[in-house]
């Protein structure tokens, strides 16, 4: 066990823009450092989805949630040709990147899953638009269109990010916590799916 010095992103840096700066650069570096292995649904997060999409249709009485199924299931199909060939972090949330003292950025509690680059940033920049949900469309859009990070793609990124605050949400509701996360992470995930459809990211057929 290592001993680390510092203390985490958010409490390190208070903008949120200067945050999501530091951890583009920080991405940038660390994508590159992922292994590329061969696809295994079993091991995926396709598999991940798919298999809490299954348990919602029989194990999910929250109304609201039933509500935006069919959303979460048409975000399900915007991911489902995704080439997953890395294995990711999987779990690069607020509560695991560390600030050492020295500006090093560190990254603790793995939860390896077969991804993609795209992927491993969705948890970070989730937790910025959950925890800021007030600057939503400045942010996202300072993400995608004023940065010129050449390291995701901004389609797979949205698609990505999507489809997983849907799944986040619904996990909260299989871990019991309270209604006000689970309304807001609703919220979040309509104004996430709705800018991708504003913005030319995603199309919905009149008969859906």
């Amino acid at each position: 066990m290592e001993f680390v010095r510092g203390g985490l992103l958010k409490d390190k840096y208070e903008s949120v823009y200067e945050r999501i700066i530091i951890m583009l650069n920080f991405f940038e570096e660390w994508v590159q450092k992922l292994p590329i292995i061969s696809y295994n649904y079993n091991d995926s997060y396709l598999y991940l989805l798919e298999n809490q999409f299954n348990r919602i249709k029989t194990n999910c009485d929250n109304e609201k949630l039933l509500d935006v199924l069919y959303l979460y299931k048409k975000c399900i199909e915007n991911v489902s040709n995704i080439d997953y060939n890395c294995l990711i972090h999987g779990d690069l949330n607020f509560g695991n990147i560390l600030v050492q003292d020295d500006g090093r950025i560190r990254v603790i509690d793995l939860s390896p899953i077969i991804g993609c680059i795209e992927l491993e940033l969705v948890r970070y920049i989730e937790d910025e638009l959950f925890s800021n949900i007030e600057k939503f469309d400045n942010i996202i859009k300072f993400i995608i269109e004023e940065n010129h990070n050449n390291i995701f793609n901004k389609d797979k990124l949205l698609k990505l990010l999507s489809v997983d605050c849907f799944y986040r949400t619904f996990d909260s509701y299989f871990l019991g916590d309270n209604n006000e996360i689970i309304d807001k992470g609703i919220v979040l995930s309509k104004k996430i799916f709705n800018w991708r459809y504003k913005n030319g990211f995603c199309f919905i057929s009149k008969g859906n």
